[in-house]
């Protein structure tokens, strides 16, 4: 079986000889690219560092590097793993891989997997091609993990340039569209993720002509628009489309108008165009960063 395209696991599990192994021929038979790392604290780490298509622990784990595995630390990191994941709406496929199958029906007699918000499948260390034809099926039905092969490449511009937190808010607007959710949120996560794009713009750019932070976020892309016209680093379509977007937005949220009109709803085509504009400054901003030879440092 291969992955189309190559799909990332991160593995947590005490035993480095065996987790150099899976490494091998996981990616060898089945394109599949494994972190490991051998405790709870560099796996929490991870995974606040890195959006992994898939996540396998094993329950008998040490807390840090230089402690001793045992059970008492797998549960609560396996916890804190799935409650961290759907505090960020994340619904990434979770499994424990355990040298002790035997336990598993003692470990669900006391409640330990059924406290969890989700179900936690438990498979034997050996028995990879079961876990590795579970994972293909779940990765592939994951709504995460769709969004983010679909928008990749601004997903890695906004880590790689400002940070993981905001490249995490792109893959929400998305689902907030789907979910029919309140246009004021939606726009909320917009907005956090422009203000760090045009922060970045305006320290390595604006060069003291204008007092950038005083600027709301119009006024800024409205600055930036008018120097496109001069200016060939600057790419004039993409800000012209935002511009007029970010107008109807402002207007359709009742910023400067009457409280009645704070009730509107746009249209999913107009939350669908406001969404592929931002794709689209996200893309004009890794231009702007190749031309104007700003570093990607992240925020």
């Amino acid at each position: 079986m291969k992955f189309e395209p190559t799909v990332s696991v991160l593995l947590v599990d005490d035993d480095e000889q065996l987790s150099a192994s899976i490494e091998r021929s996981w990616d060898i038979e089945h394109n599949i690219e494994v972190h490991s790392v051998t405790n709870k604290e560099d796996g929490i780490s991870a995974i606040r560092q890195e959006n992994f298509d898939a996540i396998v622990l094993d329950i008998k784990c040490k807390e840090t590097k230089n402690s001793i595995a045992d059970e008492s630390v797998g549960f609560p990191m396996l916890k804190e793993v799935v409650e961290f994941l759907d505090k960020n709406n994340k619904d990434t496929p979770v499994y424990v891989h355990t040298g002790y199958i035997d336990k598993k029906d003692e470990w669900q007699r006391n409640g330990l997997l059924n406290i969890l918000s989700r179900d936690i499948e438990v498979f034997e260390k050996g028995d990879d091609l079961a876990l590795i034809t579970k994972m293909h099926s779940d990765i592939s039905n994951s709504e995460s993990n769709y969004l983010l092969n679909k928008y990749k490449k601004e997903y890695n511009i906004l880590k790689d340039c400002i940070s993981i937190d905001v490249a995490e808010k792109l893959l929400d607007i998305p689902k907030l569209i789907d979910q029919k959710e309140k246009y004021e949120n939606i726009l909320v996560k917009f907005r956090k993720i422009m203000d760090p794009i045009l922060r970045k713009i305006g320290s390595s750019y604006t060069d003291g002509q204008v007092e950038w932070e005083k600027l709301d976020q119009f006024k800024q892309l409205q600055w930036l628009h008018e120097e496109s016209k001069k200016d060939d680093i600057l790419y004039s379509a993409a800000l012209n489309s935002q511009l007029h977007l970010i107008r109807l937005a402002v207007n359709e949220l009742g910023v400067h108008t009457s409280p009645k009109q704070n009730l509107y709803q746009p249209t999913e085509n107009t939350l669908n165009a406001l969404f592929l504009s931002l794709l689209d400054i996200i893309n004009w901003f890794d231009m702007f960063q190749e031309q104007n030879q700003t570093p990607n440092t992240p925020l």
